[in-house]
């Protein structure tokens, strides 16, 4: 799946993401090690409210003990934790990932009757899979059972490869 206008979700938001690191007023919530894999996740209350919705960010790192002079692979997790949530924001949310990277993996486009049930009743979950087979990310938009919006780019760091952001 291509972009529709060379522009990607980073173009979404106002905080640099790729700066994440650079200031201090970040903390480590987990680290776990599994078969030789580390992972640790890291979080911060993000300076501004990010579409209206997300006020905290989570970036997940996975160091391979095996591979040590590969790059690391990160996920970034935007939730809202402090911010009361709406359909229309979340609505909002579609239409600007449609605009940008046209129809989602189940091929569904703008915000429909279907995102509205799924958003009443807490199932609501859109996926769009990105990159030219090298640089692959996916971007989930999911609401949990306690209407917590979580937007997950996965491979983070390939769509910053990709927007020369890395």
């Amino acid at each position: 799946m291509e972009t529709h206008n060379n522009k990607s979700v980073l173009d979404l938001f106002i905080y640099d993401f790729s700066t994440f690191f650079l200031d201090e007023d970040y903390e480590e919530i987990s680290c776990e090690e599994i078969q030789g894999l580390f992972m640790i996740e890291y979080e911060k209350v993000l300076p501004c409210t990010e579409l209206n919705i997300f006020d905290k960010a989570r970036l997940r790192v996975f160091n391979d003990k095996k591979n040590i002079i590969g790059s690391n692979h990160i996920n970034l997790t935007l939730l809202n934790d402090g911010i009361i949530l709406s359909n229309v924001e979340v609505k909002n949310v579609v239409n600007k990932l449609y605009e940008i990277y046209g129809k989602d993996d189940n091929n569904k486009g703008e915000w429909i009757q279907e995102d509205e049930i799924d958003y009443t009743e807490n199932v609501f979950d859109r996926v769009w899979t990105l990159g030219d087979g090298v640089d692959v990310y996916s971007i989930t938009l999911k609401i949990s059972a306690t209407k917590q919006l979580m937007l997950n780019i996965l491979f983070f760091t390939n769509l910053l490869k990709q927007t020369n952001k890395l």
